[in-house]
């Protein structure tokens, strides 16, 4: 079960990876969860996993000033940062929003497909957490 509040690693539009982020809105079998990188999105719950990490761990990570993610293994990590070891054996602390990992192939998982068409009239909650009348567009 999810709560508000909670870590998550959550696949956002068609990204291959998984981010980090917290969730902040719960609606039935989709939440609202807005990822450490500053995106956010409305997501069934089969797009999350717990945010779970430990030393040893394969991520792909970079630095703030970086433009490239990748491939380093989880050395520590506390609330706020990471602390990695890439490739090349540098090693540094960087922020959550600095990481992303490969989701692990379990067989039998299907990603559902959406059900909404251009035109559906729905209701869309948005960044304030409020749900307002909207138009899918495509």
């Amino acid at each position: 079960m999810w709560t508000i509040g909670q870590r998550v690693f959550g696949r956002k539009g068609g990204e291959q990876h998984l981010y980090t982020g917290t969730i902040r809105h719960i609606d039935g079998d989709r939440l609202y969860v807005i990822f450490d990188d500053g995106d956010d999105a409305l997501l069934e719950a089969t797009r999350l996993t717990k945010l779970e990490v430990r030393p040893g761990d394969r991520v792909h990570a970079r630095l703030p000033m970086d433009r490239e993610f990748t491939p380093a293994k989880v050395l520590d990590w506390d609330d706020s940062k990471v602390h990695v070891q890439w490739d090349n054996a540098e090693e540094n602390w960087t922020s959550w929003g600095m990481i992303r990992v490969e989701p692990e192939s379990k067989p039998g998982r299907q990603q559902h497909a959406a059900s909404w068409a251009a035109g559906d009239r729905v209701f869309a909650c948005w960044h304030d957490l409020n749900w307002y009348p909207a138009v899918v567009l495509d």
